[in-house]
């Protein structure tokens, strides 16, 4: 039996790969798709370890000579695959696949626009024309597989057409629409989904030491990935939803008193914290959304910081078009993530909230407002 402790969530994924490694049905090469942060590489490691363990039973079982060399990153049957450049440090290589084995939520490339290149395929084909350790399976893994050059992916196409036998390619990435349709065809497609506000608070007890308080509050604001959450974990996410509410009373401000908080901003902080601080009031003017609309779901999940501010928010602003301002807000982070210039995107989104509300008085709306 295949087990996946260290993933969290994805059940439709670990039972569909059960299944098939119990069934001895294994595809040639798989595509791990779907957001970042939700368990594309953890799954992918399990897999691999498990294809090169030699238990008969519970696999991975972590005990084997197989097991051992894996957790060493010495067996010589299992490849990991990154984007990085060609002028890249060996130390800082092996850095990364360190972080890797040990932290498949949270790994990070060092490089600006890495790639997978040529040269890397062109060795590992190399190495797949040797013979493999007792016949034993062979697992190859691709990080960020859209990230391969041209040549490098015309290169893995030779292989994938004709793959050597017990050798098994895993291809993760989080766009797989920039593959060529080529290795699309050729791989078997598994997609994981976003997380729950449930599974990612299990994900935060089981690699941090945060009260459960907290836990389900960075769990509201991931947006479904647990390697957002614990990136938020070192955050105040309690003060990026008061700097979202005073976004959105700067709004209604005249127009010099937004051009002055834009430039404050943009010298206070960088793209990354503007970027946090937009998706808090992403969440803000959802939860405002839910709790006119009189949805109520679970208490983790309608656990408001802030329920006062969001009811007062309703009351002096009742036509308030909840669904355009998200969809400006959403936008804007988008603008952002694409290195749009700051000050501009924000200037806009400023001016488009505004509208959002057309028949409410806003300056003595707000300053009825209470944080």
């Amino acid at each position: 039996m295949m087990t996946f402790e260290r993933v969290i969530g994805q059940e439709t994924v670990k039972r569909f790969l059960t299944q098939a490694f119990q069934q001895n049905r294994l595809a040639h090469c798989y595509l791990f798709f779907g957001p970042e942060g939700v368990g594309k590489l953890a799954t992918a490691l399990i897999f691999a370890q498990a294809l090169v363990c030699e238990s008969q039973d519970r696999r991975p079982c972590g005990a084997c000579r197989g097991c051992k060399m894996f957790q060493a990153r010495s067996h010589p049957n299992v490849k990991v695959i990154f984007p990085h450049p060609k002028s890249a440090k060996e130390t800082d290589i092996q850095s990364v696949l360190e972080e890797i084995y040990t932290q498949p939520y949270t790994w990070h490339s060092p490089w600006a626009a890495p790639t997978i290149s040529i040269d890397e395929v062109r060795g590992l084909r190399r190495d797949l024309g040797l013979s493999s350790r007792g016949g034993e399976s062979r697992v190859i893994l691709f990080l960020d597989a859209h990230l391969m050059t041209v040549e490098a992916t015309n290169a893995l196409l030779k292989t994938l057409e004709e793959p050597p036998e017990l050798t098994y390619f895993v291809l993760i990435s989080s766009a797989p629409d920039q593959l060529l349709p080529t290795i699309l065809s050729r791989s078997q497609h598994i997609r994981f989904s976003f997380l729950s506000i449930q599974e990612i608070a299990d994900g935060l007890a089981q690699w941090t030491d945060l009260p459960e308080e907290r836990r389900y509050q960075i769990a509201r604001f991931a947006q479904g990935s647990l390697r957002r959450a614990l990136a938020l974990a070192g955050e105040n996410v309690q003060q990026l939803r008061e700097q979202a509410v005073e976004m959105l009373r700067t709004a209604f401000r005249n127009a010099p008193q937004r051009a002055l908080w834009v430039s404050q901003q943009v010298q206070q902080y960088d793209r990354r914290m503007l970027i946090d601080v937009l998706e808090s009031l992403l969440h803000w003017l959802r939860d405002a959304h839910y709790l006119r609309l009189g949805i109520v779901r679970d208490e983790q999940q309608t656990w408001y910081e802030d329920r006062e501010t969001l009811q007062r928010f309703n009351e002096r602003f009742p036509d308030f078009d909840f669904e355009t301002a998200m969809t400006e807000v959403d936008v804007s982070i988008h603008m952002l993530q694409r290195y749009v210039q700051p000050n501009l995107v924000l200037s806009v989104l400023l001016n488009r909230l505004k509208r959002c509300e057309k028949h409410a008085a806003p300056e003595a709306a707000l300053r009825r407002m209470v944080v």
